[in-house]
């Protein structure tokens, strides 16, 4: 599944909160998604690391704008998240969390600092919008 794919597949679920994509030559960094209440930055890789102490990366890197939008974003009170997809898992971060730490974590680091996680598409489209009303 590449980014766009993904980034589609989040405006549907966030439907009911008028989520729509994001593609801003102007401002680089922006992310991916916004909806009533946030933004979300959609990051993706293909598969896991082979070792358990082998960093994950993703197909698009995530940028150094990415993180300055995210930590600027969320410490002057805007709700920004991360959404990883690998596979056919998915873990949301807080926005602050992921722009500090996303890129220098292997598999199981990625499980313990995410906010929530879900084992397949369907437990995030059933998810996703509780998970970012509860936070």
């Amino acid at each position: 599944m590449s980014e766009k794919v993904m980034r589609k597949a989040v405006v549907e679920v966030l439907a009911p909160l008028r989520g729509f994509a994001v593609e801003n030559l102007c401002k680089p960094g922006t992310p991916d998604v916004f909806y009533i209440g946030g933004c979300i930055e959609c990051k993706q890789s293909d598969d896991w690391p082979k070792r358990a102490g082998t960093k994950v990366k993703f197909k698009a890197e995530f940028t150094k704008l990415q993180r300055i939008f995210l930590k600027r974003w969320c410490t002057q009170g805007g709700m920004g998240f991360v959404l990883v997809q690998v596979r056919q898992e998915w873990l949301l971060f807080w926005g602050t969390v992921a722009a500090n730490l996303l890129g220098e974590l292997t598999r199981q680091q990625m499980y313990d600092e995410s906010a929530m996680s879900w084992t397949s598409k369907k437990e995030m489209k059933e998810g996703l919008i509780n998970a970012l009303e509860s936070k």
